[in-house]
């Protein structure tokens, strides 16, 4: 099923029963039907019945939902409920379990993912039973009006540059939320000869405070006073070693980075912190290739007005998992948003390279496409 679902999105051809099982609502077809195939692949003749004869009868009778399922077969109904990986609530209790609970959050955009980064390490520190260390990034103006501001003032401006972006403000996060072995990447190339580049993912294995560290968990949350000396991040499959470590864990110390306050002013500041994020969520262009065994995606709000680009980064984000259990999709989507046809480059250079074409036809297969997508416009 979860195949055919993604062929249909790739294609931009979302069916009917495809859109209704994902989302885990009433379909017209019984629950172990697939898209394209005339019979259900339970192999049960009475769900064949079902499907064709007897629910177009009972949905005429006005025939209640709940009445018309029990009519399937149990494979039927354990394999509709499989389908089911939309989230309509956030207490939806699939966010909380394994494997969802330390799945990464892929989004077409950086801004939810900025908050959810923060969010999902709460969630990752209370289901485990452990504190959540904030440390706070010190940011310094280097612009003289700013450098001339009260401290009262001046406060006020930092506690809101701890809210921004970390890809504005060098790799370093306002925030940084540490758990132990909370998942992470590095936001910043650390080190070159240990071939520690930007986006390399990592686990948090601890960190050493500051001698004059005096602050106290409440509610299994501490703001820490100061910066710790370092962190250490292990690195799975690394066997290099530094200093007395043990192989893989690197010593990460805070780091100054200058960003611009304002582009268009070029107004500066020097943040210090660490540059290394949580990784339970990122982009669908961060995540092209990856293979995971969990994720959660987020395919835009139902209300949603979708163009092929949309359709395109979400279907990437859906694609990373092999099988439908491994998704969760954090919301109902719009119905439009896999309606756009297929994109014309990949769909053509497939096409192609499938010897189904050949490079005469190219430019009538482009002319095509875009006949199609202006009709359904």
């Amino acid at each position: 099923f979860y195949c055919a679902f993604l062929m249909e999105c790739r294609d931009g051809a979302l069916s009917r029963d495809g859109y209704f099982f994902i989302h885990g609502v009433p379909t017209e077809s019984v629950g172990s039907s697939e898209m394209g195939e005339t019979a259900p692949r339970c192999g049960c003749p009475r769900c064949r019945e079902v499907a064709a004869e007897i629910w177009p009868r009972m949905f005429q009778a006005g025939a209640d939902w709940v009445e018309m399922a029990a009519l399937e077969c149990d494979e039927c109904r354990r394999e509709r409920q499989a389908r089911g990986r939309v989230a309509f609530t956030a207490e939806d209790a699939r966010f909380q379990q394994p494997p969802f609970d330390a799945a990464p959050y892929i989004h077409p955009n950086n801004l939810p993912k900025y908050y959810a980064q923060q969010q999902r390490a709460v969630v990752f520190a209370k289901q485990r039973q452990r504190c959540v260390n904030w440390v706070v990034a010190h940011d310094k103006p280097l612009h003289q009006d700013d450098q001339a501001l009260s401290d009262e003032v001046l406060n006020k401006k930092r506690r809101g540059w701890l809210s921004y972006h970390d890809q504005k403000t060098g790799g370093i996060m306002g925030l940084l939320p540490l758990v132990r072995g909370l998942p992470m990447r590095l936001s910043d190339t650390v080190d070159r000869g240990l071939k520690l580049y930007r986006n390399r993912e990592c686990v948090l294995d601890g960190w050493t405070l500051h001698p004059d560290e005096v602050s106290t968990a409440d509610s299994g949350e501490r703001v820490l006073q100061y910066q710790p000396l370092c962190i250490y991040l292990r690195f799975a499959g690394a066997t290099w070693q530094v200093e007395d470590l043990e192989p893989g864990v690197y010593p990460l110390q805070p780091k100054p980075k200058v960003w611009f306050v304002n582009e268009h002013t070029k107004v500066k500041a020097k943040r210090t912190g660490f540059n290394a994020v949580p990784y339970f969520s990122g982009t669908a262009f961060m995540f092209q290739g990856a293979s995971r065994d969990a994720i959660i995606t987020d395919c835009l709000e139902v209300a949603h007005v979708s163009k092929q680009g949309d359709a395109i980064s979400t279907y990437v984000a859906n694609s990373r998992v092999k099988t439908k259990e491994g998704i969760l999709i954090m919301q109902p989507f719009s119905p439009g948003l896999f309606a756009h046809g297929p994109p014309p480059g990949p769909h053509i250079l497939m096409r192609l390279l499938r010897r189904e074409i050949s490079p005469d036809d190219v430019d009538a297969e482009f002319e095509q496409l875009r006949r199609e997508a202006k009709d359904r416009a």
